[in-house]
């Protein structure tokens, strides 16, 4: 098995450093981007400092959109089966749900 391991990893720094310097930002935890932000940037490791990064971060991610999406899907959901009557037109509401989950 450690013979296997070190394969793996091997082969894993090598992608890396034939990566050019390209991360692919998927691949990256959110601490490490924010981190490395904070880092490059010279940032002070505060609360505030870190809730901005983040908050930028977070905005800038291209899978924003579809964890907004999901949320949205979810809220629409339970506000169409919560034991309150809906208000509103349940049939529009009900087709619009269906529009947003063949978005996702």
């Amino acid at each position: 098995r450690s013979a296997m391991f070190v394969r793996f990893t091997e082969s894993r720094i090598s992608d890396i450093e034939n990566s050019s310097g390209q991360i692919i930002i998927s691949h990256t935890s959110l601490f490490s981007l924010c981190q490395n932000h904070m880092r490059s940037n010279k940032t002070e490791f505060t609360t505030q400092n870190i809730r901005k990064v983040v908050f930028t971060t977070i905005s800038a991610c291209p899978d924003r959109r579809r964890i907004d999406g999901r949320e949205e899907v979810k809220d629409r959901a339970l506000a169409l089966t919560c034991d309150k009557p809906f208000e509103g037109d349940e049939v529009m509401a009900l087709t619009a749900l269906i529009s947003i989950c063949k978005e996702c």
